[in-house]
């Protein structure tokens, strides 16, 4: 039996099933607070490195872009405040719950292919050797792999 193929059905059926507790609608709030949080570290970095080199442009527009990414934040956390709100209506939340375990499930293939972008981009030793050869012994393992969005993509801007 391949264990990461195991791991991968078991992360998603957890997955699955916290999106069928909170709902899509707080699954997409969670995954977009997290895009956010991503983009302000990055900012932050930005500005920090801008302060010490002293390059003025890129600490006004630094600053520039956290107040733009503050402002932009509380405008998602209103709208999915209200959508919440929407979604646990009698009709709706059976639809918000079934929607939610798919997008928990979507989920772990995402994080699958973030570790299939770590594997192939950094040297993981023996770990990433033995997820790689998982992947090729299994034939839905091989298909997520040459499905993976994100490697496409970050191969492009390379």
């Amino acid at each position: 039996m391949n264990l990461l193929l195991v791991c991968v059905i078991l992360f998603a059926l957890w997955r699955g099933y916290a999106g069928m507790k909170k709902g899509m609608v707080d699954e997409i709030r969670m995954l977009l607070s997290l895009v956010i949080s991503l983009f302000v570290l990055s900012l932050a970095i930005l500005l920090y490195s801008s302060v010490k080199e002293k390059n003025t442009t890129n600490i006004i527009l630094s600053v520039l872009m956290l107040l733009t990414t503050g402002l932009a934040a509380r405008l998602v956390n209103l709208i999915f405040k209200s959508l919440s709100a929407i979604a646990h209506l009698p009709i709706l939340k059976l639809l918000n719950s079934v929607l939610g375990i798919v997008v928990g499930m979507a989920e772990s293939i995402v994080v699958l292919w973030i570790i299939y972008i770590v594997i192939a981009s950094f040297d993981t030793g023996r770990v990433g050797s033995q997820i790689a050869a998982w992947t090729v012994e299994n034939e839905w393992l091989t298909k997520l792999y040459q499905m993976n969005r994100f490697a496409y993509w970050l191969a492009g801007l390379s």
